[in-house]
């Protein structure tokens, strides 16, 4: 009998409350649409948890690499452009190619 109740317990799909859980959303979230949209909705996500590490991840880099940026003295505005009109000269030849 207990066999019979482990098969029938594995074949069951999850609900769409466990994939939202899943997926680290809170049990307050609430979904629009029908049970489809729903699922598609849950199944497409970025995962909250990760979206907030991502973020986070991303704005300590920034805060670091504008840190660096404030550091480093500033190139002449000829040189700026001078090398800005190169690379773009490069371009063009590796475009025309």
């Amino acid at each position: 009998m207990l066999e019979l109740y482990m098969q029938l317990l594995l074949q069951q799909s999850i609900t769409l409350r466990e994939g939202a859980r899943l997926q680290t959303f809170p049990d307050s979230f609430l979904f629009a649409g029908n049970q489809e949209e729903i699922a598609a909705q849950i199944g497409n996500a970025v995962p909250p948890r990760l979206a907030q590490a991502l973020g986070t991840a991303l704005l300590q880099g920034l805060a670091a690499h504008s840190v660096q940026a404030a550091l480093k003295p500033p190139m002449s505005t000829t040189l700026s452009s001078t090398y800005r009109r190169h690379q773009l000269q490069l371009m063009l030849r590796e475009a025309t190619k």
